[in-house]
């Protein structure tokens, strides 16, 4: 892309203000380009759990976050993953600090409003928004996977989905209630069912246990399962594994559903709205 004419208002506007839609406007920003993010509410607090490896922090964010230890609000030096056997893997795992993350990603413009159309001119396009119309020279999807601006996914598609429960770390039996060690994935049978399902409802699920000290996220998880596992079965397998349901102790409750489309959106060079993160399928086809 060259200069921004003065007839635009930016020379990418981005429709969504989730990580990914932040994350390509820092990016952006970088080489030099503007951009303007639009969504209903720009800077609100992102609530998922988002945990990664710390040696896979990119290298433009820990030199905006001047190192990686400051992104994180709890790591853990090792991880245990269990299946037939069990595995200790010493490798440092994170879960991100929304907050911070989102401080050190915000950059460039952003607007309060929502888009109810797009129309396209020869040299750009123009965001139709309830605060006014955007000239931009490109217009990225970055909505999620339930955009409507792209291709709908077909209704067998399959999905991740979790449910999981925030509690005080004192009530997590052992032996996901270690500290210096998080459980990535313990797939280990539920109950002690031989299919490792417990409840006789099909797929095998695993849990992730993250323990922050005074309290700790449990969450029973579905890879991926076409039709996607309904969250009330995760609900009660959670329960099943624990021992208990712990719903009357949870501070908070973490709903996922994430579908597996990878690679659904293919670009052409000529394409006017470019999809980006979960809108354009890249997804995780492990972790979501």
């Amino acid at each position: 892309m060259t200069a921004l004419p003065h007839r635009f208002d930016a020379d990418v506007g981005i429709i969504g203000a989730g990580p990914a839609g932040w994350a390509l406007a820092a990016a952006l920003q970088a080489t030099g380009l503007t951009t303007m993010v639009v969504a209903p509410e720009p800077t609100a607090t992102w609530l998922a759990s988002y945990g990664m490896w710390v040696d896979e922090v990119p290298e433009w964010l820990a030199e905006r976050a001047g190192g990686t230890s400051g992104l994180f609000a709890s790591t853990w030096p090792r991880v245990r993953v269990a299946g037939t056997t069990e595995r200790i893997v010493d490798r440092t795992y994170g879960r991100l600090d929304n907050h911070v993350l989102r401080r050190h990603l915000v950059a460039g413009g952003h607007v309060a409003a929502t888009v109810g159309g797009i129309s396209h001119t020869r040299h750009g396009s123009r965001l139709h928004t309830t605060s006014g119309d955007l000239s931009v020279r490109l217009v990225v999807d970055a909505t999620g996977a339930s955009s409507h601006w792209q291709q709908a996914s077909s209704p067998g598609v399959g999905a991740q989905v979790a449910y999981g429960l925030i509690v005080p770390t004192e009530v997590v039996p052992e032996p996901w209630r270690a500290a210096d060690v998080c459980t990535l994935m313990d797939w280990r049978p539920v109950g002690g069912a031989v299919t490792g399902t417990g409840d006789g409802s099909g797929d095998t699920t695993f849990l992730y246990v993250l323990n922050e000290g005074d309290r700790a996220l449990v969450e029973e998880t579905s890879l991926v399962s076409r039709p996607p596992m309904a969250l009330e079965t995760l609900r009660r397998r959670l329960a099943l594994r624990l021992g208990e349901d712990l719903t009357a102790e949870a501070q908070a409750v973490e709903r996922v559903h994430i579908p597996m489309v990878p690679g659904r959106v293919r670009h052409r060079r000529s394409d006017r709205v470019v999809a980006f993160g979960a809108a354009a399928g890249y997804v995780h086809p492990a972790t979501g």
